[in-house]
């Protein structure tokens, strides 16, 4: 029963949670299923290795040595940097694990709802939020956070963990090369808009906004459905070359907000790129 239905090992006898081959299959079927594992298969490298192959979220599962494990977090968090929540203490002060889980999680401001919906847990840092303490002291550590994830919301979660780490002078240079070359992308927006689609060149008001995303639903969907996530821009700059692209017709948003394509659902939500803030509600681009 166990190999059809990897759910019932939790169910199952002592014995059967400690066989390796019985235990092992299941995980291959559902990595969740490690938690009901013997004590002795939790600490298996084989068998914790293959369920975060799976799901990398299952280290939290596997015993205290094997989640201090820096090939076994490595593993991990290579796969879903925010697996390094689930590592041990020593694991979250290692500068090299947690920039190797920083570099899988690069995208949480734009890359659509799994992100967005972190950005509260996270302070927009991504894994980097699960970094012990001691790391903030390493100026190189902060430096190389910052390249990842933006001065922007590295300063949020200085404040939200009570630090007083400043930034290198080289990043602070950086953020304003980053906010010049945003808002020279939207002089190329303006430039690059074809002269037959000139609305987008106008700003809408609030009930035009609505009214212009409902149509989008409706007539952009099936397109966007068709989409890869490879079709979809990365990086805000790349969002605001492409709005007349993705969104055909609709008039400007007001100030810094932009139209964002959810890479999960297709929906469109909406990004400020001035403040990082991102929302579903479309009233908040007017408030």
């Amino acid at each position: 029963a166990i190999r059809e239905n990897a759910c019932t090992l939790q169910f199952a006898a002592e014995d059967l949670r400690g066989d390796h081959e019985i235990v092992m299959a299941a995980v291959g079927k559902d990595p969740s299923v490690l938690e009901f594992a013997a004590k002795q298969l939790k600490g298996n490298r084989d068998i914790v290795l293959a369920a975060i192959q799976e799901d990398p979220s299952a280290l939290k599962f596997a015993t205290e040595d094997l989640r201090a494990d820096r090939d076994i977090v490595m593993a991990a968090v290579a796969r879903d940097g925010l697996a390094l929540q689930h590592a041990a203490e020593n694991m979250k002060k290692d500068k090299d694990v947690v920039l190797a889980a920083s570099m899988k999680t690069p995208e949480w401001i734009t890359s659509g709802d799994r992100e967005f919906a972190l950005m509260d847990k996270t302070g927009g840092l991504g894994a980097a939020w699960y970094a012990h303490r001691d790391l903030w002291a390493d100026s190189d550590f902060v430096r190389r956070i910052a390249e990842i994830c933006g001065d922007e919301w590295l300063h949020r979660a200085f404040r939200r963990l009570g630090l007083n780490t400043t930034l290198p002078p080289s990043s602070r240079k950086r953020r304003m090369e980053e906010v010049d070359g945003t808002r020279i992308a939207r002089r190329r927006l303006d430039e690059l808009v074809d002269e037959r689609d000139t609305s987008a060149r106008v700003e809408a008001t609030l009930q035009e906004a609505q009214r212009e995303n409902s149509d989008l639903e409706v007539t952009e969907k099936h397109k966007w459905e068709s989409l890869t996530p490879e079709d979809m821009p990365t990086n805000v700059q790349a969002w605001l070359l492409n709005q007349h692209t993705f969104f055909p017709g609709a008039r400007r948003l007001p100030g810094s907000w932009l139209r964002i394509l959810s890479k999960t659902t297709r929906n469109i939500y909406f990004l400020n790129f001035g403040t990082g803030e991102s929302t579903y509600d479309i009233t908040k681009c007017f408030a």
